[in-house]
Order: structure tokens, then C-alpha cells, then sequence
């Protein structure tokens, strides 16, 4: 190389200090919420533009709040193999990771006319059977396969426990029916049928979860008692009526008042003038004796 010319290198990064269980969890709770907000602002940028496509670039970055501080590089293709302890499956070699990525992206986005519960529930596998992070991949698929839910239903759905945090409650069904779909997957098949059944309850779960929060405040909070009989409910109409204020102010009020005016009318005293004198009328002027 001469003189003078530029050169390259990696900046070497300063070793990260071992965290006790306590501050990972501590930093892992923190990273949750990072990544939770992240995908809401996904999830109402794709129905505000009323148009969606799945990048690499959202899953990177939803990757990086998952586990910033806790990874080297966060966000970033492993770069080397990984092994999955009770998979029954190898993920693939790191350097198929991006093309696995791409091919499941433009799934997603050719099939975007499919049901949000199979887009999301074939995310939720793909991710997880790629395996395309060092940390953080279920985190990562179930956050997204949440984001593809919520923008191809066009709604973000409510209850204060979401999909990812009921799958993270109880893993169980959710590795069931992750092995159901690599089982098809090593036989030639797409089947993901198995995830789509427990996509389907954990919602309705969520969903029945806030009508039944919503039930409770309408029968806790003061309201007038259901009428049960027709009798009832006209006696309560005319009682609202006679209550309203408007009632007063714009028919009782004015009645009073025609009726005030017409008694005063009516006996306010008039001073009467004097009756008019009767005979011969006196002279302007005293009379003169002779």
C-alpha cells in the first residue's frame, strides 16, 4: 500500500460485562418494552398508509430492541451455526439466513389476501425454524408474526395481555405446534394449521378478556335500575321529564309567568280620577256689590 492511502478495519469493541440474573432480567424487561412500542409504531404505520410490506430492515430493528445490551450485535445475522436444545431440526447454515429471510418476506407480501391468523402463525414458524439471530428469535417471531396480524386485520387489538405475552405465559402448545409445522415442512408441506388453532384461541382469549373487563364496569357503576315492566319505564319517562331542567326553564317558568301577569293585570289597584261635579257652575271671578 503507498504511502498515504486509506486503510480499513473493524473497530475492536470493549468486551461487555457479564450480567447477574438479576440485571439481565432487569435489562430484558427493559428491552420488552423498547421492542413492544416499536411494534405498535409498525402496526399503526401499516394501517394508516392502508398498505404494508414486510422488510428485513423491520426485523432487524425489532431484533435490536429485543436484545440491545445483552448481544454484541444486536439486530445482526448470526455468523456462525446454532443449535436449539429440544428441536428436533438444524436450522440452516448462516450464510442461507438472508436468502430464507427474503423468501419468507415475499410470502407474506404475495399471500397478503390470506387470513391474518395463517400470515402470522407462518411468520411465527418461518422465524423460528430460520433461526437468523445469536439471541432474541422468539421474541422476534412473535412480535412480528403480532405486527402481520394487526395490519392485515387492520386493527390493533385490545386487551392489556397481548399474543406475544400469553405465548411467553406457557410455551408448551406453542413448541407443539412449532414441531407440527417442521414435521410437514420435512415431509414437502406448508402446514401450519396447528398454529393458526392456538393463534386462534389466544386471541379470542385476549379479545373475551376485555368485553368481560367492559361488563363489569357497566354493572359496578351507577345507573338507574332496568325497567321491567312498560308500566315502569313510562313512569320513569314522565318522572325524567318532570326533572329535566329544561322542563322547567322552557314550560313551567313561562306558565308561571303568563299566569303572574294575568293576575296582576287583574287586581294591581288604579287610582280612579274624581266624579265630575253636577249644578251650575261658579263664576272665574267674585262678584262686585253695586
Amino acid at each position: 500500500m503507498a504511502r498515504g492511502d486509506r486503510e480499513s478495519r473493524l473497530k475492536k469493541e470493549v468486551p461487555k460485562k457479564a450480567l447477574s440474573e438479576a440485571e439481565r432480567a432487569l435489562v430484558e424487561t427493559q428491552n420488552g418494552f423498547r421492542q413492544y412500542d416499536g411494534m405498535v409504531a409498525h402496526i399503526q404505520t401499516g394501517i394508516e398508509a392502508n398498505r404494508f410490506d414486510l422488510k428485513l430492515w423491520i426485523i432487524l430493528e425489532l431484533n435490536r430492541e429485543a436484545v440491545r445490551g445483552l448481544t454484541d450485535n444486536p439486530g445482526s445475522f448470526r455468523n456462525g451455526p446454532i443449535e436449539i436444545n429440544g428441536a428436533s431440526y438444524i436450522p440452516p447454515a448462516h450464510e442461507d439466513v438472508p436468502k430464507f429471510l427474503e423468501e419468507m418476506c415475499e410470502y407474506v407480501n404475495s399471500n397478503w389476501s390470506q387470513s391474518p391468523l395463517h400470515l402470522s402463525a407462518y411468520v411465527a414458524w418461518r422465524l423460528n425454524w430460520i433461526h437468523p439471530f445469536e439471541d432474541g428469535n422468539g421474541r422476534t417471531s412473535r412480535a412480528v408474526a403480532y405486527l402481520v396480524f394487526c395490519v392485515r386485520a387492520r386493527m390493533m387489538l385490545p386487551g392489556k395481555k397481548s399474543l406475544p405475552e400469553r405465548i411467553a405465559e406457557d410455551k408448551k402448545p406453542y413448541y407443539a405446534a412449532l414441531e407440527d409445522a417442521d414435521r410437514a415442512d420435512a415431509k414437502g408441506r406448508c402446514d401450519v394449521s396447528s398454529m393458526e388453532a392456538l393463534f386462534e384461541s389466544l386471541i379470542a382469549a385476549q379479545v373475551k378478556e376485555v368485553a368481560k373487563a367492559s361488563a363489569d364496569r357497566s354493572t359496578s357503576s351507577t345507573r338507574r335500575p332496568l325497567m321491567t315492566t312498560r308500566d315502569e319505564k313510562q313512569r320513569w319517562r314522565v318522572w325524567s321529564v318532570f326533572c329535566h331542567w329544561n322542563f322547567w326553564t322552557l314550560v313551567v317558568v313561562p306558565i308561571f309567568v303568563v299566569f303572574l301577569a294575568a293576575y296582576l293585570a287583574r287586581n294591581w289597584p288604579v287610582e280612579k280620577a274624581p266624579p265630575p261635579k253636577t249644578g251650575r257652575p261658579s263664576a272665574p271671578f267674585p262678584s262686585e256689590n253695586p
